[in-house]
């Protein structure tokens, strides 16, 4: 099973951390990923949009939402976000924990915390509240927040798009 611990990160000050396993900042890019430059929607997320594609894919699986999960992949393909990436979140998202071992240990958590907060009711357990420890409260609202638009997307799609 993947490890839910990680390493501490040295803040972009130069100063080393000593709280949390360093900020959710899960666009730590992977290997051939391209820097923003110019791209709008690159600019409008300062942090966490790779990671934040790859939660929306967690979601829209377990959710079993083919249009949502279509929108977020498109999404997170125009971020270069490697196919195999997706593809290891969905694994994820059924349930194969090491499938995201090459993840940062931020990004573990927080798919985690999507696995764990998608179905409906929730299944949050000790050992999510545990693994959440090692992430920054700001994180955990983000997450929850991001997951809430997904959510609502998700009913429009089920409510609107029955009619």
């Amino acid at each position: 099973m993947v490890s839910w611990q990680g390493r501490r990160r040295a803040r972009p000050d130069g100063a080393s951390s000593s709280g949390p396993v360093g900020r959710w900042d899960p666009d730590e890019a992977p290997p051939g990923a391209a820097p923003a430059g110019g791209d709008p929607l690159r600019r409008a997320c300062t942090k966490g949009c790779a990671q934040k594609a790859l939660v929306g894919t967690v979601y829209a699986t377990i959710v079993e939402d083919e249009a949502l999960a279509r929108d977020v992949q498109a999404i997170a393909r125009h971020l270069r976000v490697p196919e195999q990436r997706l593809a290891d979140a969905i694994s994820f998202a059924h349930g194969t924990d090491d499938a995201v071992a090459g993840e940062p240990p931020s990004a573990r958590v927080a798919l985690g915390l999507a696995r764990d907060t998608s179905p409906s009711p929730a299944r949050i357990t000790a050992g999510t509240r545990e693994a959440c420890r090692n992430i920054e409260p700001a994180a955990i609202v983000e997450i929850i927040t991001w997951l809430a638009v997904l959510q609502m997307l998700h009913r429009l799609n089920c409510y609107v798009g029955a009619t």
